[in-house]
């Protein structure tokens, strides 16, 4: 609050905002937390908060074999619409129960954002509806001795640096 670099700061209220203050300042406020560093975490969500953060920036293979075996249809969004007004439900009551915002939902529904895999398996198992579609694996030929690489250019540009100014 004062400007000052101290070691360790906290949340505290002071006047009606949450800011974080050092040691001096503490006195103008009520503390938030329960200490410093501990900000929200308790023994029972520790796990919890750890497996979402194992979630968030865990590393996925895109080109496995499992996740190219199936792709989202094309037309989610009329499937979703369809199916969520069959039922009866509000995009809110649906957002509810895919863990997603009402604005979200409208948007997939008009195709404009394309759900993430793991909501889409959620509305399947929620709508009773198909998202997914089984593809078949393409085959690529690869290209031997065809065209220059960006080594071979490289290396022709290496060997123009040994000519002399006029030449090359």
């Amino acid at each position: 609050m004062c400007g000052k670099q101290v070691p360790r700061t906290r949340r505290f209220l002071v006047e009606g905002s949450a800011i974080t203050v050092g040691p001096e300042c503490e006195r103008f406020g009520k503390p938030l937390d329960g200490g410093p560093g501990m900000q929200g975490v308790t023994p029972g969500n520790v796990p919890l908060a750890m497996e979402m953060r194992k979630k968030r920036t865990g590393t996925r293979d895109v080109f496995s074999e499992e996740s190219m075996q199936v792709e989202l249809v094309a037309d989610f969004g009329p499937r979703i619409l369809a199916a969520r007004e069959k039922r009866g439900w509000s995009r809110q009551d649906l957002g509810g129960r895919v863990g997603e915002r009402e604005s979200s939902i409208h948007r997939m529904e008009t195709g404009s954002l394309r759900p993430t895999d793991e909501v889409a398996k959620k509305m399947e198992r929620e709508l009773g509806i198909r998202l997914f579609e089984k593809v078949d694996a393409v085959a690529t030929k690869r290209q031997t001795g065809a065209g220059m690489t960006l080594g071979d250019i490289l290396r022709d540009a290496m060997k123009g640096k040994g000519k002399g100014k006029g030449e090359a």
